[in-house]
């Protein structure tokens, strides 16, 4: 705890905006995945992350893929970190993964530093009911927590289209 006391002040992650850049976080990471690059299949195109602080809010993170090298041996699913030194985007895009207004992108100069996992308590994941998805007027802009669903169960196997019929 020592390395937070030298800093300034910690902000929590509702507080984050566009308006300042200097921002301090301590966050837990609840997911951690790599989006693939469509026309390079074995490298990844960005490390994304679900960030959480100790109040609850979470806040999207990217690692642009420049950048992967430097944080994928310090970055762990289910750890706490101070992180400081990002700057702050509106969080768009083709898949919006928190509400919160805006994301944070990891720079060259971000600072993490590894912390006691008991500073951000553990979060269970949020899932949403099938009936409250399929339901109208959902909102299907963000990601959602599900738990896989069983349509059936077989053998499975494969089907031959021969004369215009399946066998």
């Amino acid at each position: 705890m020592s390395k937070l006391q030298v800093h300034n002040q910690i902000h929590y992650v509702i507080d984050v905006t566009l308006a300042k850049e200097n921002w301090n976080i301590v966050v837990r990471v609840i997911r951690l995945w790599f989006v693939t690059d469509l026309a390079k299949s074995k490298i990844p195109f960005s490390m994304e992350l679900i960030l959480q602080d100790k109040e609850g809010v979470r806040i999207h993170g990217s690692i642009r893929r420049a950048l992967i090298y430097k944080f994928q041996s310090q970055i762990y699913d289910g750890s706490v970190y101070f992180v400081q030194s990002f700057s702050v985007a509106a969080n768009g895009g083709s898949y919006i993964t928190t509400h919160h207004p805006y994301k944070i992108n990891f720079q060259f100069g971000t600072k993490i530093t590894s912390l006691p996992a008991q500073l951000v308590p553990e979060s269970p994941p949020e899932y949403i009911p099938l009936s409250s998805i399929y339901a109208p007027g959902f909102d299907t802009d963000y990601l959602v927590d599900i738990i896989e669903v069983l349509t059936g169960v077989g053998i499975e196997r494969e089907l031959k289209k021969m004369d215009g019929r399946q066998n």
